[in-house]
């Protein structure tokens, strides 16, 4: 018989997010659609669970670590009643707060800006929020000419922190001021 590959991970739940830390190679975090998350500091050999308590409902679609802080991890989560939220931990997932997203949207999408990380984007159904003072607090940016408010996955250029890229199911959203005007990508 011939195997295509080894299991690495946590036992049972499908994991919808895997980050590694970008200051520690060593350090991988992940997230599962039953809302559990776990860390492993030796490249994904072994794996222990993380003291986040959220729903068994809540599926962590994606995790942000810190640029420069291996400890610092960020989940953005959704549930199947349509809430959801962002949660940070500043000890490696020992402990998890709440961030103040207004309304608890389901979220889907994180991004940091790599030139300066007190900016931050979250998305998913509802749109687009930023934060400038590292999640603290958020603001909606659905901008003129971001015709849904299902977001996806977002990015973020490294040398413009107002220049944020947006994606849904379809199509593909720019803004270069921050979110308050978009244009679809039909090219490049």
């Amino acid at each position: 018989t011939s195997q295509v590959g080894q299991s690495l991970g946590p036992p049972g739940g499908e994991v919808r997010s895997l980050v590694t830390a970008p200051s520690n190679p060593d350090r991988f975090y992940l997230g599962t659609a039953t809302g559990h998350a776990y860390v492993s500091t030796d490249r994904g050999v072994t794996w222990q669970g993380l003291g986040l308590d959220l729903s068994h409902e809540a599926v962590i679609d994606n995790l942000l670590v810190h640029p420069d802080n291996e400890l610092v991890v960020f989940a953005a989560y959704w549930t199947p009643a349509g809430t959801g939220g962002l949660v940070r931990s500043d000890d490696g997932g020992a402990t998890w707060g709440e961030l103040p997203v207004p309304g608890a949207p389901s979220l889907r999408a994180i991004a940091v800006a790599p030139m300066d990380v007190r900016i931050m984007y979250v998305g998913g159904i509802g749109g687009v929020w930023r934060s400038d003072d590292g999640g603290e607090s958020w603001r909606s940016i659905n901008g003129r000419g971001l015709a849904t408010d299902f977001i996806e996955s977002l990015a973020v250029d490294p040398r413009d922190a107002d220049h944020v890229y947006a994606g849904t199911w379809r199509q593909v959203y720019r803004s270069r001021d921050g979110g308050e005007r978009w244009a679809r990508v039909y090219q490049g």
